[in-house]
């Protein structure tokens, strides 16, 4: 729409156009502006950090400069000092006015502006500070872009500006398309096509836009500027680039990614090229009329044997290897980071195929610095049988996840815990103090472990003293609790045990694991035991032996055990018995002498409810499985170990879900002791210079 400006002067104008003036993109080496980052790159450029210091840094600054002029002398490009108020636009203008060079740089002018650089302190501290320094300004010309302006910082880690013009551009393009004109400064006097000049500077609110950009920054920012700072042996990159333009009226393009080769600079007079992967970001800074924004991200580190991947992205791997499909199955992965390359938590994302992904974030360890080493990333997956699926986990300041996803909340009473349907003890025994489904209390007496020596006493899991909780995970979407303390066998003899419970947001179960360390080899048995309670009898059991063995108990004085004695790994005899409690008989045995695997969950049920459980822990170690219910709630799982040993372990899930469980479905124990495997990308093990784990965490 015209202004009043135009209006008025209407029968003056032979046309319009809307153009960008003046862009300028801040240009950074995200690494370099954080310690953590900084010393990490100092270590792969000069392999310590004992060249870390002052000396180094001032020695690199003085390189920079001594190259530029150098160069600049050899190749007859003049090199301008410029006082404090020297207005260097205007002397660039004189200079571009004469020279004779169409393409490339003309004029160097070094001016002193304040920057940010680090000072090494004692034991290679680093400390953020911004003196003034020399400054660089690389005035280029362009074939597409026209008059070009870098100005870069001499010292490490050289932070710069990329200024353009979009008048110059409209120019160049003018040009080339068999457009005549004048031009006095931004100003174009005379247009041989208006109308044809419009639609060019229209242009620039495409967003083919970014990449023009992308590639001018490219062309100059590396071979006529950083290429001084550096003096290694030839170093390739790899180059992601993520442009994004924002339109009039909320148009939003996709983000186009495209892996490139960035060309080398090649000096003669320099001798090597002096490339070392240099990470730098561009943001737009100001323009006067069309908002564009570019971030493009080099991704490679300097002297890492790794090749590069998207910058500031981890791919975490998900597999389905049972063959059953998995709805909203909970997922855990842990995720190492170097020291420096992510400040905290709270700047992650989690992606896939583009679209965020509703996840948790912990971060389990940090560095000395502060920055994150060690992140938990929890979610739900949806995937079919035998399927794989690959997240990104994108990280960095400006990274900002979603909402916050609704679940499990941790509400702490002087008592107890509540997590959702579940109240937990703050002491070791009880642990479970109640559990509601669909607003019933399934077991209301309590659930905790125990233990017995070899003579057959039995230790509850009650510290000598006052044992540690810890609550690792809040939720929403994962929730882990952590006891830990001491178990008294003796006056002269204790035991330290730890508890951890975990519960997903996604599915109504609990899984607990205790150890027990008992380097005096005293104690032989583990168990946990659950106070049920059900509807009106009968109720129906069944366990997942090769036969689907089920049954009923009528009768509060019914009892089934399932007895298991595993003698070597894959072979396991078993024996099904019922009756009244203390009189049970013989109902079904397997195994007697054959390969058989080990029988790990079963159910039981009333007319409303099922309670799903299962066992893990000690799945190939010898001794003897049992499992026991009766006609008055009572559940318990023990193992006892054929042989002496340093450490007990036992895993038990207790899932409450509604009658009829769906066989095979992912309310099922099968799918409750498969769990998907997740994976990290190994190449962010060797950046961040930790062990790369071999197997994946389990969740149930």
């Amino acid at each position: 729409m015209p202004d009043s400006l135009s209006d008025q002067y209407a029968d003056l104008l032979t046309g319009s156009y809307d153009c960008v003036d003046r862009i300028v993109l801040n240009a950074y080496f995200r690494m370099g502006h954080d310690p953590g980052g900084f010393r990490l790159w100092w270590r792969a450029l000069s392999g310590s950090d004992e060249t870390l210091d002052n000396t180094h840094l001032m020695r690199m600054a003085g390189r920079f400069s001594r190259r530029v002029r150098g160069y600049a002398k050899a190749q007859c490009i003049p090199v301008v000092d410029c006082p404090v108020g020297e207005r260097k636009h205007e002397l660039a203008e004189e200079y571009l006015a004469k020279t004779k060079i169409t393409q490339g740089l003309f004029l160097i002018l070094v001016g002193r502006a304040q920057a940010p650089v680090w000072d090494v302190g004692i034991n290679h501290h680093l400390e953020r500070k911004k003196p003034y320094v020399n400054h660089y300004s690389f005035h280029i010309l362009d074939p597409e872009w026209g008059h070009i302006t870098i100005k870069i910082s001499g010292h490490p880690p050289f932070p710069a500006q990329v200024m353009l013009n979009g008048h110059e551009y409209v120019a160049c393009q003018a040009r080339k398309s068999g457009i005549s004109f004048t031009k006095e400064g931004n100003c174009f006097t005379h247009i041989s096509d208006a109308a044809g000049l419009a639609k060019i500077a229209d242009t620039l609110s495409e967003p083919r836009t970014v990449g023009r950009l992308s590639q001018a920054c490219e062309r100059w920012t590396y071979t006529a500027c950083l290429c001084f700072a550096l003096d290694h042996g030839r170093a390739e990159a790899e180059r992601v680039s993520l442009p994004v333009l924002e339109l009039p009226g909320g148009v939003q393009p996709q983000p186009d990614v495209r892996n490139r080769r960035r060309p080398q600079a090649r000096f003669s007079m320099l001798g090597d090229e002096l490339w070392r992967s240099f990470p730098t970001s561009y943001i737009l800074r100001d323009t006067m009329s069309t908002k564009l924004c570019l971030t493009t991200v080099l991704a490679a580190f300097a002297g890492l044997a790794i090749a590069a991947q998207a910058p500031n992205s981890v791919a975490l791997s998900v597999k389905e290897t049972t063959g059953i499909r998995r709805y909203g199955y909970p997922v855990g992965v842990r995720v190492p980071f170097p020291q420096g390359a992510l400040a905290s938590a709270a700047n992650t994302r989690l992606v896939l195929n583009g679209t965020e992904v509703s996840a948790q974030y912990t971060d389990e360890d940090k560095w000395p610095d502060g920055s994150v080493q060690w992140l938990a990333v929890d979610f739900n997956a949806t995937i079919g049988p035998n399927e794989s699926q690959t997240y990104q986990l994108e990280y960095g300041l400006e990274v900002k996840p979603g909402s916050p996803p609704r679940g499990l909340t941790v509400t702490e009473g002087r008592d107890a815990i509540q997590v959702g349907n579940v109240r937990f003890s703050k002491s070791d025994a009880p642990l479970v103090l109640s559990v509601k489904y669909r607003n019933e209390d399934l077991a209301i007496i309590g659930s905790s472990f125990t233990i017995a020596d070899a003579a057959g006493k039995l230790f509850d899991f009650k510290s000598t003293e006052r044992p540690k909780l810890d609550i690792l995970k809040r939720g929403p979407l994962y929730v882990v609790l952590r006891y830990t303390g001491r178990l008294a066998v003796d006056s002269s003899y204790s035991a330290p045990f730890v508890v951890t419970v975990e519960m997903p947001n996604s599915k109504s179960w609990i899984k607990v694991t205790a150890k027990v360390d008992d380097p005096g080899k005293r104690l032989r048995e583990i168990s946990y035991k659950t106070a049920l309670s059900l509807g009106p009898l009968p109720w129906v059991w069944d366990f997942g032996t090769d036969r689907w063995s089920y049954g009923s108990i009528r009768n509060q004085s019914d009892s089934v055990l399932l007895t298991e004695t595993m003698k070597a790994p894959g072979t396991v005899n078993w024996q099904l018995s019922s009756g009244p409690k203390g009189m049970e008989q013989a109902y079904e045995v397997g195994g007697m002498g054959h390969r058989s695997q080990m029988i790990r969950w079963g159910h039981i049920q009333d007319g409303k409810e099922v309670i799903a459980f299962a066992v893990d822990g000690n799945p190939d170690l010898p001794g003897r499985y049992q499992f026991a219910l009766d006609g008055e709630g009572g559940t318990s799982i023990r193992f006892t170990a054929a042989r002496p040993g340093a450490q007990h372990q036992l895993t038990i899930y207790e899932h409450f879900v509604a009658s009829p469980v769906q066989i095979g479905a992912v309310t099922s124990p099968t799918s409750m002791l498969s769990p998907l495997v997740a994976t990290c990308d190994a190449k962010q093990f060797l950046l961040s210079r930790v062990r790369v784990l071999t197997n994946s965490k389990k969740w149930p």
